[in-house]
């Protein structure tokens, strides 16, 4: 593995980090992944191995934050901005209708996970201008 794709599994991590305001072992334990998994990369610049693609992939998962193209990741057009309506059934309906048109793509589960996030995101947005 080169050492442009070990630098740059070491920044990803780095900055999940620090943007989750988040110790490595709470990373790991958030991932599903052991401590060590995280910390001797982090902590010895001769560790000679990358972050491999599962772990990236687990951190991910867990903190929704994409990795980079460089590290397998893909990068996701920002989802629009949606004026909500007042009423909760024409806003019931605007998800329902928001829902189907992203299930009509064809998508791979990484993709499916950012949806059905996104989803929630607009669901918790609709109950919150309720209130």
């Amino acid at each position: 593995m080169s050492d442009d794709l070990k630098e740059a599994g070491l920044q990803y991590v780095r900055d999940v980090l620090s943007r989750m305001g988040w110790t490595p072992t709470k990373l790991a334990q958030e991932a599903g992944l052991s401590q060590s998994t995280i910390t001797r990369p982090l902590n010895s610049s001769q560790h000679k191995f990358a972050f491999s693609q599962r772990t990236l992939l687990a951190i991910e998962k867990a903190t929704g934050m994409p990795r980079p193209g460089i590290l397998g990741g893909t990068t996701h057009a920002a989802a629009p901005s949606l004026k909500l309506p007042n009423d909760i059934n024409d806003a019931s309906v605007l998800l329902a209708e928001y829902a189907i048109s992203q299930a009509n793509r064809s998508v791979g589960p990484d993709e499916r996970v950012r949806i059905v996030r996104e989803f929630r995101r607009l669901l918790s947005d609709i109950r919150g201008s309720r209130d």
